[in-house]
């Protein structure tokens, strides 16, 4: 039944190669912290390269997700702003008003981080 097996592990070349390929899957799983120094660095490039095409870009795809980013965030702002305003005279309204501007907190910092979070990091990068 395991016959290619005992064929396979026969010769000690095989047995050495067998051993090198698991060795090499180990070392690769783990990274040095130069290593991971260099992975953060190149993860960090390639973001900044996609922000800067994304950014400069203006099919109907991006300016979709402009105008939904937008409405998120006015919706958001909205929200918080008539919350404060309406809680001198409806506390109990206002906090459903705030609770409503909570709910959508999620979203408004995944945007934040997708169309703010480039120009911080180019800031930091900079100094």
């Amino acid at each position: 039944m395991f016959g290619w097996l005992k064929g396979a592990l026969s010769t000690p070349k095989a047995v050495d190669r067998i051993v090198k390929g698991g060795i090499d899957a180990l070392d690769a799983l783990v990274f040095t912290e130069e290593e991971k120094e260099h992975m953060s660095q190149k993860t960090y490039e390639t973001w900044l390269e996609v922000q800067r095409v994304i950014a400069s870009e203006s099919t109907v795809r991006s300016r979709t997700r402009r105008y939904l980013a937008c409405g998120v965030m006015g919706t958001f702002l909205g929200f918080l702003i008539f919350g404060g305003v309406i809680y001198h005279w409806n506390p109990k309204w206002s906090a459903y008003v705030l609770s409503l501007a909570k709910e959508l907190g999620g979203l408004v910092l995944a945007i934040s981080v997708f169309y703010f979070g480039v120009h911080v990091l180019r800031s930091l990068k900079e100094k």
